[in-house]
């Protein structure tokens, strides 16, 4: 009985997102073979290999989400979706990001004749002193960052080759996070205990080192402060991120509306089948996984064009080509780096119109730059297959996939 309603649900789906999932399948195999289009030349750097094999993870995890979609298992599916955006963050950070922050805590000394005179004094020390400086940031009253450049690479002689390997990739490889969270106190006392001989060497060790790797460097917040100091994104981009970020970890952590979403059935006490078709649910989730796919490829391509330039064969007629696709087909999914839909601009031309006053603002004159973005992906999913007609301004939103069933609320 389940095996044939999760067909009945693969076959709805495969009816209703044909060309998506053809898209799909096209980048899971493009992100398959993309290492064999690569010219090596005469030597391999062991971070090419890792940056690789941390692609194909994610490749892996995004077919699994596929396949998860279509069975009718919506909750899974964005489950490992949210994985795979926390891992594209990682990613980014530990492969391409050279910059990195150290913090400081200002004191006055004696002879300071207030803090700013000894913050002063630190900046002036700073900038003498620290290799690899690029700025200096506050962050609050007492507390200083250094933004400083990462682990410059040298050849047996010692020349300086110009490339730069990023701190963070070093903290990834050095991070244990059994040290980190298993040896606290509280923890460790209800653990395996220690060989008595090495109690003494055991209690010298400290969390301390990792905690701040996790605390300052890999928690969602620390990877979006760190890669809008890297330029990777902006404010903009950054709250898309936790948008998104948000949304998922609804799922993960179980929260009220994740779980009225995760329901297979209307409302209580009507009851059915343990999963049905939805076809919001469904389309949302195969968006996430087409958009990331093609971010992946794209990281893929800026890797080894700037930060490893090797030869790539077929980038444009295959790769880019694919990126297009895309947005070309399915960018009406206003993610993280793409441009707002025309629905976009007819919400934000109704909401910046003022009736009373006379004002009204048209959709096609709203500049990208000034769309607000939206805090309901499944939402706004829904009202994009719905038309639409503000009647105080008189814009009209034409849906060009109308459905019956946007109507009703998820």
């Amino acid at each position: 009985m389940v095996t044939n309603i999760i067909s009945a649900i693969t076959q709805q789906t495969i009816n209703e997102q044909q060309q998506l999932l053809d898209l799909i399948d096209e980048l899971i195999a493009a992100l398959a073979r993309f290492s064999e289009d690569i010219e090596w030349g005469s030597s391999v750097w062991a971070q090419d290999q890792e940056f690789l094999d941390f692609v194909q993870v994610q490749r892996i995890s995004l077919k699994s989400s596929r396949e998860t979609a279509m069975n009718g298992l919506y909750r899974e599916a964005y489950n490992t979706i949210r994985i795979v955006l926390e891992g594209y963050l990682l990613l980014r950070l530990i492969f391409t990001c050279d910059k990195y922050p150290t913090w400081y805590r200002i004191g006055r000394a004696k002879g300071d004749k207030s803090l700013d005179d000894a913050k002063a004094k630190f900046k002036e020390h700073a900038q003498r002193d620290v290799p690899d400086l690029v700025r200096i940031e506050n962050d609050g009253e007492r507390i200083m960052v250094l933004i400083r450049r990462g682990i410059r690479v040298v050849d047996d002689q010692g020349n300086d080759t110009g490339v730069v390997v990023p701190y963070y990739s070093y903290a990834w490889h050095q991070y244990r996070p059994n040290v980190h969270h298993l040896a606290k106190p509280g923890v460790q006392r209800e653990l395996l205990p220690e060989w008595t001989i090495l109690k003494s060497t055991r209690a010298k060790l400290t969390d301390m080192r990792h905690r701040d790797f996790y605390l300052k460097l890999f928690t969602f917040d620390s990877m979006l402060r760190n890669l809008r100091w890297n330029g990777v994104l902006n404010q903009k981009t950054a709250a898309r991120v936790t948008v998104h970020y948000n949304f998922l970890s609804g799922f993960t952590h179980s929260t009220k509306d994740a779980i009225r979403l995760s329901q297979p059935w209307n409302s209580f006490p009507t009851r059915g089948d343990d999963i049905a078709y939805n076809h919001y649910k469904s389309e949302l989730a195969l968006l996430y996984v087409c958009h990331l796919l093609a971010m992946h490829l794209e990281l893929a391509i800026y890797y080894f064009q700037r930060w490893r330039p090797l030869h790539v064969k077929n980038i444009r007629k295959t790769y880019r080509s694919l990126c297009r696709q895309v947005n070309q087909d399915f960018g009406f999914f206003w993610f993280i780096f793409n441009a707002p839909h025309y629905f976009d601009k007819y919400q934000q031309a109704n909401r910046k119109s003022d009736s009373q006053k006379g004002i009204v603002y048209r959709p096609e004159h709203i500049r990208n730059g000034d769309v607000r973005y939206y805090d309901d992906p499944l939402n706004r999913l829904r009202q994009l297959h719905l038309s639409q007609r503000e009647f105080s301004t008189g814009n009209v939103f034409d849906s060009p996939f109308l459905r019956a069933d946007a109507l009703y609320y998820l």
